[in-house]
This record gives C-alpha cells, sequence and structure tokens, in this order.
C-alpha cells in the first residue's frame, strides 16, 4: 500500500520586487508547469548599502503535502511509509527543478536575458518541518539534501530540538549574511585595488603619449604632418576613458565557500535558536 501513496507538490516561488512582473509569473508557470503547480510572490528587496551589494532575494520553495503520517521517525507505521515513498520521491522532483532551473537560465542566457537565480531553496514539509538552505551558485537542488532531510528527522525525533520545533534554516540568515559581509568586503578591495591599478597605468601611458606627442609636433617638420602622433594619442585617451568607466560601473561578486555550522531553529511560539550543528547543541 504505502507504494502506491504518492506525495502532492506545489511550487512557491518568491521573486524579488525589483524584478517581480507579469512576463516573469507567466514564465515561471510556464516553465515549471510539467513539475508541479506554481505559486508566484514578491519577495522584499534587501537594502543595499555602501558596504555590501546583497543578492537578490529569490527563494524557491517545494511545498510538500500528504495526507498520511509520513514525517515522525520513531512512528513505525510513518517510517514504513518514507521509506517506501519519500527518498525516490524527493529525488526525482529535485532533480526536475534543478533542470528547469538550469534549462531555464540557459534559455535567458542565449536570449541575452538576465538569469533568474534562487540563492535559496526551501522543502516544507507542511504541519511538519520547513527546511530552508542555501543553494549553490547554479540555484539547484543537490542530492545531499536529501540526507540532510534524514539527519533533520533524526534529530527531532531524539528530542535535540525539543518540543516544537518548526523550521530549520541552514545556514542561519545572519550566519550567512555575516559570511557574505565578510567575502563581499574582501572582493569589493580587490577590485577597487585592481581598478586603481588600471588606473594608474592608463594615467602613466596617457602621460607616455603626452610626451610623445609633444616630441612628435616639434618633429613634424621633418617626418611629416603628426597625424600618427595624434592617432596614438587619442587610442592611449580612450584606453584611460575605459578604465574610469569600468572603475565607475564596478561590479563586486564575492566567491566563498558557505559554512552551513549555525543554523536557526524557529519554534511555534516564534523563538528563534541558534543550533550549532557541530556540537550538536543549542548555542544561545
Amino acid at each position: 500500500m504505502p507504494s502506491y501513496v504518492r506525495p502532492s507538490l506545489i511550487l512557491n516561488v518568491d521573486i524579488d520586487e525589483r524584478d517581480f512582473d507579469d512576463e516573469i509569473v507567466a514564465d515561471i508557470k510556464r516553465s515549471y508547469s510539467y513539475v508541479a503547480p506554481s505559486q508566484i510572490k514578491p519577495a522584499d528587496a534587501p537594502v543595499d548599502t555602501d558596504d555590501v551589494v546583497w543578492p537578490v532575494a529569490n527563494k524557491m520553495t517545494l511545498t510538500v503535502r500528504m495526507h498520511r503520517p509520513y514525517w515522525e521517525k520513531n512512528d513505525p507505521e510513518a517510517q514504513e511509509l518514507w521509506e517506501a515513498v519519500m527518498p525516490k520521491w524527493l529525488h526525482n522532483m529535485f532533480a526536475k527543478v534543478s533542470n528547469t532551473i538550469t534549462a531555464s537560465n540557459k534559455i535567458r542566457r542565449e536570449k541575452g536575458r538576465p538569469t533568474l537565480d534562487f540563492p535559496w531553496t526551501g522543502i516544507n514539509f507542511i504541519d511538519k518541518m520547513d527546511v530552508t538552505v542555501k543553494a549553490p551558485e547554479d540555484s539547484s537542488i543537490p542530492d545531499s539534501t536529501i540526507d540532510l532531510i534524514e539527519d533533520l528527522r533524526e534529530i527531532a525525533a531524539a528530542g535535540a530540538f525539543g518540543e516544537g520545533a518548526v523550521a530549520v534554516c541552514i545556514p542561519s540568515k545572519e550566519s550567512y549574511d555575516a559570511q557574505y559581509a565578510a567575502a563581499y568586503a574582501e572582493a569589493k578591495a580587490k577590485a577597487e585595488a585592481e581598478a586603481a591599478a588600471a588606473r594608474e597605468a592608463a594615467e602613466a601611458e596617457m602621460a607616455a603619449a603626452a610626451m610623445a606627442e609633444a616630441e612628435g609636433f616639434e618633429e613634424i617638420g621633418a617626418t611629416g604632418d603628426g597625424t600618427e602622433e595624434l592617432v596614438a594619442a587619442e587610442e592611449v585617451a580612450e584606453s584611460a576613458d575605459d578604465a574610469a568607466v569600468a572603475e565607475e560601473k564596478l561590479v563586486v561578486v564575492p566567491e566563498f565557500d558557505v559554512d552551513y555550522t549555525l543554523w536557526s531553529v524557529t519554534f511555534a511560539d516564534g523563538t528563534v535558536k541558534t543550533y550549532d550543528s557541530a556540537k550538536a547543541e543549542f548555542v544561545d
């Protein structure tokens, strides 16, 4: 009997309000229609500062519902249903969603449009546990997410979270934001140093060209009308202008390995606590 039971799936898609419009809603519904029905809504845009420009606030959440007990690992019938259905079903759904994200973004790039990235992935087991995980750079859902969910079920069954845990974010938003801000500052400093070096090189080249131009004008009577010297000077000036524009449009993309150690655990009463997965204990 368990092998014939299947969960139902809804895709809840949050799109950064700066990018949200009817076109993107239609595109998502069309692209993911073969996977599951989708519900799309705008999400509050992050507040950028002079120090950090945050990534888009997009999130893809797989909302799972099954009208029979399946989550509680200590319940023999629920565990039997989980083992018979959920790992294979989750693997298939993760693969479908990941493949759709990848294929959709490939088409966007080919059409010269920006990709639709999902920095965070959610798996919401309705009335059981809402899991949010930082997605990799390509916004896919790794197969290892299934192992993570199994670990969460084990932790919950062992009572490590106590009573009333309803949501887990891995890593915690606070932990990830701190990691991102530090990596952004490092990448920004590196980019600014490279831009400054390019500017200095362009200025030195421009000064050398100006000197050569001046010397060239003195030699005009003997060598010609000075056209070559003028063209060379203009090319160097354009190079300096390009360097200035590149510095003005400086784009910082931090690259770093995410530390998933600290989790945030939310309880039914709204309490949020930080769980250290390495120490297997709450730290606040």
